[in-house]
């Protein structure tokens, strides 16, 4: 009232003050005058302009808050999705649509209470335009926040990232609803055209995809049937199509549209199944291998999934037939390959167009993007039982574990045939309790305890009351986490974390245990109880465990039987430990650590090569290595430029005709005169050097060379007493041989003679080396049987070789 009053107010005091100074007296006294000024009440366009004004108002200040709210749901909602906490209860039994269904209405619940606050604001502030018609302001809230939150679960598959999910969805809330409303509303004013008022409907009908538009436009138009000129819905009743009408339409559409996406989105999120178990085209690039080149145990391995595969039975437990798996390249993100995604979500499409599987290597083909990530995988994995793989970084260890489970990423394409307990397992429909997965990284759910995690877990795959206690207090207590039973996920160790999330990957016994690297971040006392719950839950469920790890003691102590995969993700060997150490460990190895050579050994096997360049590079090697030791010594010497040719000329000329090797005393003390001429060289280019001095680093060209070559004359001899002797470990210093036709007798055997294959025992092997400690130039060495870290070193060598030499 205040303000509506002020202007009269202001001139009734103009007309006092002028008709005081009028009528002042002689005396200069002032008159007492009272100007009475009754304002006339206000008129209905003055009205209407007050009443819009207040819809603008709270027109701004609702959409912008109302812009927030969704955005608000998408932070928590991107984090469970990139984190993997969705995927983990959908392996766990969890279908997506109940969690789309249930994550909505709870989302739902806690977006209505701040929207329908604004009722309150509307009745305590009592503003006209809006008290009228409360009841369609409800509607039209409570429809926006319906629509708004199915919206954000129609965009599960584009979220990545939750900081820039949130951003993207709040500036597409404000862009589509504030300011696009804002634009139409603008554009529809009548005196601006028809060429305006038709691009304000195109817009219009556009802007009715988004839930924020629909309720910008409705909260805008509302104020404007009271105010004639701007608008031409001036008279229209509330409920009128052009006012809130058709708004309130739209919100119903957005509703069931977006809801109805989401349902269709979730199942988008999981891999492409390829049920065809016939046999993987070979590729250009040569990445598979064919039958008759497998050893022998990969065959034997394949008959038996093939027979476990055509007579199915309980006992057979895990039976994978060829299983493959690939990752589409970036032909998937063109038009047409997303038009055949969406497509395939809404049932158009029921089955991807096949496309011909590419290899790793220089010779793929560029027009079908497809990496071969695993397989063919065959494998046979018996109830009651674990079955390690094991493998190098890369080769396909966790692709075939989630594969199994079922959470390969929407560009991955599985293909083969799995049976668990004689029932499909790929491309079917997963049972609640039938697989139990653990992640390499560690996956859980922010704001549970660690007994609420596993209750979780337990509850989906049907546990209930008082057996579901049982299971999770087992657990708890077998895994060492009862100091933490009221700990919350985020608050824990990243070693307790991985023993949770092992702990919700067994609760409930499910048929199928993937464990990848379970033992990851533990130390050795929680190694071995991880180790013992998991093999006692096997037994006493008779569940099947599939374990990936990179290390052999894990696979020897926790599964009865290995798979080792290549780099390309190939079965190279499948057995028990002991089995596999017999069939490719050989016997014995031994490891040793050779003398570090002297500058004047290098310059003699150098030398004995009688070239130029070669002891050119000597000389600048030496240079570089005193130059470099004074410039840390604090004399501020700059490296010596390498040394002239002719200086290398010089010392070849002067060489000894004999070699080092062969010659008595005479040639020796002649190759030592000829290092002294080396030294000199030396001397001549500026460095002070003793006769007895390291010349060369460890990581010298020369000195490895030196030690390579040193090397293969071991190796040599040892073929000679052992054959089929290979050098399986070369790292500076340390030479490691496997002696494969080594094989124990009693110490009465007697000592094989250079050239013949007899059979040894260990204290034959120590004396034979002893014997030759000083000509192989062994520091110290030891002699161990073979165990299965040494084999796996040679598979893993094996496949960089052969890296190496496709590469090249």
């Amino acid at each position: 009232d205040s303000v509506l009053h002020a202007a009269p107010l202001f001139v009734a005091l103009l007309q006092r003050a002028a008709a005081g100074s009028a009528a002042v007296g002689s005396a200069g006294a002032v008159p007492e005058i009272q100007v009475t000024n009754w304002p006339l009440p206000l008129t209905k366009r003055q009205r209407s302009r007050a009443f819009s004004t207040q819809g603008f108002s709270f027109f701004t200040m609702a959409l912008i808050g109302a812009a927030f709210l969704p955005a608000g749901l998408v932070g928590d909602l991107s984090r469970e999705l990139t984190s993997g906490v969705v995927r983990q209860q959908k392996i766990a039994g969890m279908p997506t649509g109940a969690f789309i269904i249930s994550s909505f209405l709870a989302d739902v619940v806690l977006v209505l209470p701040p929207l329908l606050s604004q009722l309150w604001f509307i009745s305590t502030f009592q503003l006209a335009v809006f008290v009228d018609c409360l009841p369609v302001v409800a509607l039209l809230l409570v429809g926006f926040a319906l629509a708004s939150t199915a919206q954000v679960y129609a965009l599960l598959p584009i979220y990545k990232d939750p900081a820039g999910d949130q951003n993207a969805i709040l500036a597409l809330n404000v862009v589509t609803g504030f300011i696009l409303a804002l634009i139409t509303w603008i554009l529809g004013i009548p005196f601006l055209g028809s060429t305006a008022n038709i691009l304000a409907r195109c817009l219009t009908v556009v802007g009715r995809v988004s839930p924020a538009y629909n309720l910008a436009n409705a909260m805008l138009t509302i104020p404007n049937t009271a105010l004639p000129g701007f608008s031409d819905v001036h008279g229209l009743g509330v409920l009128h199509r052009r006012v809130a009408g058709e708004p309130l339409l739209a919100l119903a559409l957005n509703f069931a549209l977006f809801l109805a996406v989401a349902l269709r989105a979730g199942t988008g999120l999981e891999a492409q199944f390829d049920g065809s178990a016939g046999r993987v085209r070979r590729s250009r690039s040569g990445s598979e291998v064919a039958e008759t080149d497998e050893p022998a145990e990969v065959l034997a391995e394949r008959r038996a999934a093939e027979a476990a595969a055509e007579r199915p039975g309980e006992e057979a437990g895990l039976v994978i037939l060829k299983l493959a798996v690939t990752f589409a390249g970036p032909s998937r993100m063109m038009p047409a390959a997303l038009l055949r995604r969406t497509c395939r979500w809404f049932g158009c499409c029921r089955r991807a167009p096949r496309r011909r599987i590419v290899g790793r290597g220089p010779g793929a083909s560029e027009h079908a993007p497809r990496d071969v990530a695993v397989g063919p995988l065959t494998l046979v994995a018996p109830s009651s039982s674990a079955l390690a793989l094991l493998g190098v970084s890369g080769s396909g260890k966790s692709v075939a574990l989630a594969a199994l489970a079922g959470a390969l990423p929407p560009e991955a394409t599985v293909r083969g045939k799995v049976l668990l307990r004689a029932r499909r397992l790929l491309g079917a429909r997963t049972r609640p309790g039938d697989v139990g997965y653990c992640p390499q990284e560690n996956v859980f759910s922010h704001g549970l305890t660690v007994v609420e995690s596993v209750r979780l877990f337990g509850r989906i795959r049907g546990l209930r009351g008082r057996a579901l206690a049982e299971d999770v207090a087992q657990l708890v207590r077998g895994l060492d986490l009862e100091a933490f039973e009221c700990a919350r996920g985020e608050n824990l160790s990243g070693g307790n974390q991985r023993k949770m999330v092992v702990a919700c990957a067994l609760v409930g016994s499910p048929k199928l245990v993937c464990l990848d690297e379970p033992s990851s971040g533990l130390d050795p006392v929680a190694r071995r109880a991880l180790w013992s719950t998991v093999q006692a839950r096997l037994r006493a469920t008779g569940a099947t465990a599939l374990v990936a790890t990179k290390t052999t003691e894990e696979a020897e102590a926790l599964c009865s039987r290995l798979a080792i995969l290549s780099r390309e993700g190939r079965l190279s060997t499948v057995g028990t430990a002991q089995e596999t150490r017999a069939r490719y460990g050989g016997g014995h190895e031994l490891r040793a650590n050779l003398r570090r050579p002297t500058s004047a050994e290098v310059f003699q096997t150098v030398g004995a090569l009688r070239d130029v360049q070669a002891m050119a590079r000597l000389l600048a090697s030496a240079s570089s290595a005193l130059a470099g030791a004074g410039a840390d010594a604090g004399e501020g010497e700059e490296a010596a430029p390498a040394p002239d040719v002719a200086a290398a000329r010089r010392l070849v000329d002067a060489l000894p005709e004999t070699e080092p090797s062969t010659g008595g005393r005479s040639v020796a003390t002649a190759w030592a005169a000829s290092y002294g001429r080396f030294l000199g060289e030396l001397r001549r280019a500026g460095h002070e050097v003793g006769p007895d001095a390291e010349l060369l680093p460890e990581d010298a060209p020369e000195m490895r060379a030196e030690l390579d070559l040193r090397g293969q004359r071991i190796l040599s001899e040892l073929r000679l007493l052992f054959p089929g002797a290979r050098c399986v470990e070369a790292v500076s210093l340390t030479r490691a041989y496997q002696l494969n036709d080594v094989r124990r007798s009693s110490r009465s055997s007697p000592p094989a003679s250079v050239g013949q294959q007899h059979t040894w025992s260990v204290g034959d092997l120590f004396r034979i080396i002893e014997e030759r400690k000083d000509k192989f130039k062994i520091a110290d060495y030891a002699i161990t049987q073979a165990s299965l870290e040494h084999v796996f070193n040679q598979f893993a060598t094996q496949d960089q070789d052969a890296g190496t030499d496709a590469s090249a």
